[in-house]
Order: structure tokens, then sequence, then C-alpha cells
């Protein structure tokens, strides 16, 4: 079991190019609540100091913050198969996860041809359905 930590993960217009503060988006790990609520302190700031829109976080703690969330599967259709995998990132919850594969926006055809289309297959952009099969699916902790 790791070390307990809290996380901060931002992103969003707020790191904008225009706004230039100097700050980058990112995963940050503190070692106390307060050490984390200090930097986003710092970052709403800068946000009110240039006006900068929509900075975006989440935050997490516990013993498993620096593990990634990976799901791996093969997509069927067409009568090919196609290795898939997409890394949800920093202490995504493994069921949800499962969720967005099995029951949620990633078990329709209109993402799975997509994923499969960013990833250079020939596949056609495909409406929502349920034609593109999906098999051996897992979901792994990796540090």
């Amino acid at each position: 079991m790791g070390k307990y930590e809290y996380m901060l993960h931002t992103w969003g217009g707020f790191y904008n190019p225009e706004y230039n503060h100097g700050m980058e988006a990112g995963t940050f790990w503190f070692d106390s609540a307060e050490e984390r609520q200090a930097y986003l302190d710092r970052l709403r700031v800068l946000e009110a100091e240039y006006n900068a829109k929509h900075l975006v976080y989440t935050m997490k703690e516990g013993t498993e913050t620096r593990l990634r969330t990976v799901a791996k599967m093969v997509f069927e259709y067409g009568g090919r198969s196609f290795d898939f995998q997409l890394d949800f990132g920093y202490a995504y919850p493994v069921h949800s996860a499962f969720y967005m594969f099995e029951e949620g926006n990633y078990s329709c055809d209109c993402n799975r041809s997509s994923f499969l289309r960013r990833d250079g297959h020939d596949v056609p952009e495909l409406g929502c359905g349920d034609t593109i099969k999906m098999r051996d699916f897992c979901v792994a902790r990796m540090a």
C-alpha cells in the first residue's frame, strides 16, 4: 500500500496561452489537504487576476492516487478484431471504467467507432447502435 496523498488534477480554459500566467495543467500530489488547498487557492487568485475562465479540477485522496485506471479489450467489427485500451488517468474509479464500456457512453457504436478511427483503423463513423462487439474486457490499476 502506498503513502496517503492528496491529489489535484487541473485542466481547462484557465491554461489557454492568452492568459500567460505561467502555470501548467496537470496532476499534482501533496502531503496534506492544507497544502493542496493552498495550491488551489493560488490558482484561483490567478484566475481572478487574469480573468482566466474555466479552471477545472478534480481532487482525490488516499493510498492509490498514483495508480492509473486502464481498460483493455478487443473490439470486433466487420469480421475484424481490434485491440484497444483506454487510460482513464490517476485514481479513476474502477467501477466507473466498467460502467463506461458496459452500459455508459463507450458501449455505443458512435464512440467505439470514433476510438477505432483515432487509432488509425479503417472503420466508418457509425451512429448510435451496438454492432461493435467487445470481448476480453478487463480493467487494471497500474503504476
